[in-house]
């Protein structure tokens, strides 16, 4: 399954299962039609691609629970559009959210303070660590995608 399978969603921005909806427009809604678009265009799987767009973030701010809840409402449309077990895509958002601890992470200065290391010392150990750790996350679950797929 590519991303192409996104399904189209109206720019309406009210949350699904709202009380007020008739139960026919109780249905999910995207509410980044931008990212939809861009998301179309790409040739990626979808276990790729919510690991990546957990790993971005992740990256981008710090934190991996963040990493990891932004990229959940981001990549639920995946799990719509598509025949992949849902469990595999969350696996790989949080695998993704993983990805390379550094000092924006209070992970980070938690592990830096117990072990009495240098800033340098810690980017060379626990942010490896955490990118292995991500890295092969994602192997696992595309070997279990293999293993699974019909």
């Amino acid at each position: 399954m590519l991303v192409r399978r996104v399904l189209q969603f109206p720019p309406e921005y009210y949350p699904a299962g709202c009380p007020y909806l008739q139960p026919s427009e109780r249905q999910f809604h995207f509410p980044f039609p931008q990212l939809t678009q861009v998301m179309k265009g790409l040739n990626l799987h979808p276990i790729l691609a919510a690991w990546f767009i957990a790993a971005f973030i992740r990256v981008c701010l710090g934190s991996a629970t963040v990493a990891g809840l932004t990229a959940a409402g981001m990549v639920a449309p995946l799990i719509v559009g598509s025949t992949i077990n849902p469990s595999l895509i969350v696996l790989a958002t949080g695998a993704g959210s993983l990805m390379f601890s550094h000092v924006n992470d209070s992970g980070f200065w938690l592990f830096k303070e117990y072990f009495n290391l240098t800033v340098k010392e810690t980017l060379k150990t626990w942010s490896v660590m955490e990118t292995i750790v991500s890295i092969v996350g994602l192997l696992m679950v595309g070997l279990i995608y293999l293993i699974t797929r019909h």
